[in-house]
């Protein structure tokens, strides 16, 4: 399973300004400063560089068995 971890300085940014994100490369999750949504970051793990897009995470208890339907 891919690790979890912050990027930000030293508590200096709120933790509610940031949003959960993926790397596309590693699939590694990070939290990031939500105003660079759109722009490119490099990876601190794999070191690719990567738009950087809101992760929404699907809750299959919340959705009915029609929602996967073709």
């Amino acid at each position: 399973m891919a690790q979890h971890t912050t990027v930000r300085p030293l508590n200096l940014i709120p933790l509610e300004a940031f949003m959960e994100t993926a790397c596309p490369y590693c699939d590694q999750f990070l939290d990031v400063p939500d105003d660079i949504e759109g722009t490119s970051t490099r990876c601190q793990f794999c070191n690719e560089i990567f738009t950087v897009d809101p992760l929404f995470i699907l809750d299959t208890n919340e959705v009915g068995e029609n929602a996967f339907a073709p």
